[in-house]
């Protein structure tokens, strides 16, 4: 897999994994980059000691996983690429990507830490703590986005804005549990010694670019903006909110004139500790690092009236806006390389999770026999139009709409059941709400009505993770958006790795004048020849039919439900 061509790196924090994609440049002018090189570090089966299952250690509605861990996996992934024998010399730029709303805190000492890291050592050994020296992390423990302890810290945050809708306006977004900024209020509340000890507060995103630029980054203008701190249309850190969760909070999450800097920024670059420690060119660039959803923004060539739906541990909806205009369950955000334009995300929590429950209950965790239990589903399914079958699939608390979770609600025959008959009726059952609930929100985000087909006018959706390879899944989205759904050739790698090694390319050549960059919108226009139709919808009048009055029970099973 080596070659002499200059690669461009993307890196993956997520919650279950470390991975990595290096792209190398088209071979002719206009063609799409190649995807050179890819690797991965599993944390709970390559990282047992840290204890962790899903890349997380929970306690109730407290959800952490251990900074040190993640340190280690960057140990642990360099490593492997050393002995495969990768080409570090032809890096010619890094960029990437963390889970979002996760924070680390770096103890006092820790910049001068990274700035003098020891190329014979690892890093865990040198920022874990040693006996002549504390730890680089002044909190172990970072809280991530599964988090839902804070309710308190949010109805504070919102007070001080003047309440949810006034937050939003603000920062894009009411406050949620999982957001840094309630985050960061509880650590300040119950750990006060560890606060008094932070000298940096990086969000995940920041925190892995600090370990490559050898000195704390700077935030992201797109990742901040899942903070409940950033003003989203100034780009400006709120000082009443910042005052709200915690004192001298500030100076703890910017040290530049710029509160923030943009996604696509040149940071410097790379540190002489992989220079020398892995062969690194010294002229390496670091690029920003951001979010894991802008950064799957950034791997797909989103066009007007498209949508990017992303099937992961959490089902996530992504489109592009010209407008801020939050809505109570959505959240809008910085574009992460459109600078004048915002992103709207709406998050789903019970997603793949929800769906590999349900395959687990009646198809023994096989996803053909799932395959077969849609399929004989669906025979009986114009039969049901008039009457179909819904339900609420809130295994855990959901984030859109917000719901206290541990409850399926289902509704069959006109009233609510405790089990669908047959009881298999879950497998496609639980694809149709899935689906009509993202429909039902996105509609909401775009103030658009409550007609399952035909509004808001959709030219594609194009879908990203790992249950993109699933059919039937795609086939019912395709149904339920009146849309093509469409699926890159690239879908077996890591979409947020590889959109940031692509800005990294982009970045890079901007910088060095040898191409000249252009826009990066330019850069994504060459996948569309990657891309290819996986379902269309269906267009019997039928299943218009069954779709209206499921979207129509849907609405009220939301209402019904106190959600």
């Amino acid at each position: 897999m080596s070659t002499s061509r200059p690669l461009f790196v993307g890196v993956d924090l997520s919650t279950q994994q470390l991975k990595l994609t290096a792209v190398a440049p088209p071979d002719s002018e206009g063609g799409p980059p190649t995807i050179a090189w890819t690797e991965a570090v599993s944390f709970d089966a390559e990282l047992p000691q840290y204890g962790t299952r899903g890349g997380a250690v929970a306690r109730g509605p407290c959800v952490h996983a251990p900074a040190l861990m993640w340190i280690e996996a960057l140990d642990l992934l360099l490593a492997k690429l050393q002995r495969a024998g990768f080409p570090f010399d032809t890096v010619r730029a890094v960029s990437g990507c963390g889970q979002q709303h996760g924070s680390v805190f770096w103890a006092k000492g820790a910049a001068r830490m990274l700035g003098g890291l020891d190329p014979q050592r690892t890093l865990t050994s040198q920022l874990g703590g040693t006996a002549e020296r504390g730890s680089a992390l002044a909190v172990p423990m970072s809280p991530i986005w599964m988090d839902t302890s804070t309710s308190e810290q949010c109805r504070r945050l919102e007070a001080c804005a003047g309440g949810a809708a006034a937050l939003a306006e603000i920062t894009g977004s009411a406050a949620h549990e999982r957001f840094t900024g309630p985050q960061i209020a509880k650590i300040f509340e119950t750990q006060p010694e560890a606060y008094a000890r932070t000298e940096r507060i990086s969000l995940v995103s920041s925190f892995m670019a600090s370990l490559f630029l050898g000195k704390i980054a700077p935030i992201d203008a797109a990742d901040a903006s899942g903070m409940n701190l950033l003003n989203v249309r100034t780009r400006t850190w709120d000082r009443r909110l910042l005052d709200a969760c915690a004192p001298d909070l500030s100076r703890r999450l910017s040290d530049t004139e710029a509160d923030v800097v943009p996604s696509d920024a040149v940071l410097g670059t790379i540190s002489s500790y992989f220079v020398e420690r892995f062969g690194f060119g010294a002229d390496c660039l670091v690029v920003s690092f951001t979010g894991d959803n802008p950064a799957t923004l950034c791997s797909l060539p989103l066009g007007p009236n498209d949508i990017m739906i992303s099937l992961g541990t959490s089902d996530t909806l992504c489109f592009s806006t010209k407008e801020a205009r939050p809505t109570p369950g959505g959240h809008i955000m910085r574009h992460p390389f459109v600078h004048d334009q915002f992103f709207g995300m709406l998050v789903f929590k019970n997603g793949s999770l929800a769906r590999e429950r349900v395959c687990s209950e009646h198809a023994g965790g096989s996803w053909t026999q799932f395959d077969r239990l849609v399929d004989g589903a669906a025979t009986v399914a114009e039969s049901q139009a008039t009457n179909p079958p819904i339900g609420l699939f809130f295994f855990e608390p959901e984030i859109t709409p917000a719901h206290p979770g541990g409850r399926v609600v289902r509704w069959q025959h006109g009233c609510y059941v405790d089990a669908f008959r047959p009881a298999s009726l879950d497998c496609l059952v639980i694809l149709e709400s899935q689906m009509l609930a993202m429909r039902h929100h996105l509609e909401q985000a775009l103030g658009c009505g409550a007609d399952v087909q035909g509004s808001p006018t959709l030219r594609r959706v194009i879908v990203a993770g790992g249950a993109a390879a699933n059919q039937r899944i795609l086939q019912v989205m395709a149904d339920v958006f009146d849309a093509p759904v469409l699926r890159l050739s690239t879908e077996n790698v890591n979409g947020a790795s590889f959109g940031r090694a692509l800005v990294a390319w982009h970045a890079w050549t901007t910088q060095s004048r040898a191409v000249h960059g252009g826009d990066f919108g330019d850069v994504l226009e060459t996948l569309e020849t990657t891309a290819s139709v996986a379902a269309l919808p269906r267009t019997e009048p039928w299943r218009a039919e069954r779709l209206r009055n499921q979207a129509s029970q849907l609405a009220l099973l939301y209402q019904q439900d106190a959600v």
